[in-house]
């Protein structure tokens, strides 16, 4: 049976906030044959927002740092920026949620741009 986290792409997905109101992201992580949550025990969780597809993020968010919560049982993860940082994004960002599995699994699981109207 082969490793179903080593047989993952990347999902993409477009997102819109407003400039001046909090950005708030939440994603549930399922199974793509399963449906079932994937199981995020002991897994750091980083969100890392960039301005190009090559540049270093301006900001990273992770789970060690408290910046993003999950919920072990949904699957569910949730990371919140405030409206007064929302005000400094640029008008298209890039983002990469990447999940570090223990043994050393690391796996990018969502990427795609947020636009900032």
């Amino acid at each position: 049976m082969s490793d179903p986290i080593a047989n993952m792409t990347a999902a993409r997905m477009a997102i819109r906030i407003d400039r001046g109101a909090d950005f708030l992201f939440k994603v549930r992580l399922k199974q793509r044959q399963s449906n079932a949550p994937v199981d995020l025990t002991g897994c750091s969780i980083q969100l890392n927002l960039r301005r190009s597809i090559a540049g270093p993020p301006f900001m990273s968010l992770t789970s060690g740092a408290g910046d993003i919560q999950v919920d072990l049982i949904t699957g569910e993860i949730t990371a919140a920026v405030d409206a007064t940082v929302v005000d400094t994004f640029p008008v298209v960002v890039l983002y990469d949620l990447l999940v570090s599995h223990p043994g050393g699994v690391d796996r990018k699981y969502l990427t795609g741009k947020v636009l900032v109207q």
